[in-house]
């Protein structure tokens, strides 16, 4: 378990590319880690989401910073670190030659099938449900926003705070702000994406395709963030992780006391464990 305080200071030569969680923009999600070199994929909200399109915006982005002299971090938060492994797999296609020492990959909580999926209760009867024609039946629950809950939320320190809010708040305040942000990242997307979202998830890890692609990860300098916190309420931990671990050893695991891709909750926290792991990078 590692727990390390947060810090805004990121080395300007890196070039950060991020693939949101679920029903997230980029920006917003990754905004909270004070990271200025930033770009970032955005789910089309009125649509499904198609994987191939995500691998493509990936790798382009991915070879633009490095053209740039950079080196780059792909970062991927819950479902964007199950895009991860196709990513580097195409990576790796169109790159066999390359040692990809200028490229970390940091994945944040990923789920590994239904059976990891708290929401589904992880259950892979409710997986077959929501892969059937029925599973469009679901589809107005992705209207229900939940905030986080108040024990979860931590008030970052005074520099971190000033930097994220402009201004010194009160922790009911704070937390008050976190809601809002939370809810408003939630907002304005089509019960179409988030079905199709859930459905990748469940559909790469029953069809092989997830532990096929993870296979390639050997190739590259991966470490995979596990969120232990008591608020993790999305992913079933160790499990997931451990799955991860099963089909590419190689990888690192890092155990973070955070709830899932907690960076608005927990600024510092989720801060101090990305630095700690670009450490020697």
């Amino acid at each position: 378990m590692i727990i390390v305080s947060g810090s805004s200071s990121w080395d300007p030569d890196i070039t950060f590319i991020c693939l949101p969680g679920i029903l997230a923009r980029g920006e917003e999600q990754h905004a909270p880690l004070g990271i200025k070199n930033l770009v970032t994929f955005n789910y089309n909200p009125a649509n499904g989401i198609v994987l191939q399109q995500v691998i493509d915006w990936a790798i382009d982005a991915i070879m633009t910073a490095h053209a740039t002299g950079n080196k780059v971090v792909l970062i991927g938060s819950s479902l964007g670190g199950v895009q991860v492994p196709f990513v580097l797999q195409e990576l790796l296609n169109q790159r066999s030659y390359d040692d990809f020492r200028w490229l970390k990959v940091i994945m944040v909580d990923p789920p590994w099938g239904v059976q990891t999926m708290i929401g589904a209760m992880c259950s892979k009867f409710v997986g077959k449900f929501l892969m059937s024609p029925l599973g469009v039946l679901v589809m107005p629950l992705s209207m229900i926003k939940v905030p986080p809950k108040d024990e979860f939320i931590e008030c970052p320190s005074d520099d971190v705070m000033f930097e994220l809010a402009g201004f010194d708040m009160d922790e009911p305040t704070w937390r008050s702000r976190v809601k809002q942000l939370a809810i408003r990242g939630l907002t304005g997307y089509s019960g179409q994406l988030w079905l199709s979202q859930i459905r990748l998830m469940i559909e790469v890890e029953q069809n092989g395709a997830l532990a096929k692609a993870c296979e390639v990860l050997r190739f590259f300098s991966v470490t995979l963030v596990r969120c232990d916190g008591p608020g993790n309420e999305v992913v079933r931990q160790p499990l997931a992780a451990d799955l991860h671990k099963e089909a590419a050893p190689s990888i690192e695991i890092v155990g973070v006391a955070g709830v899932h891709c907690g960076y608005l909750q927990q600024p510092d926290l989720f801060r101090g464990v990305i630095h700690s792991v670009l450490e020697n990078f």
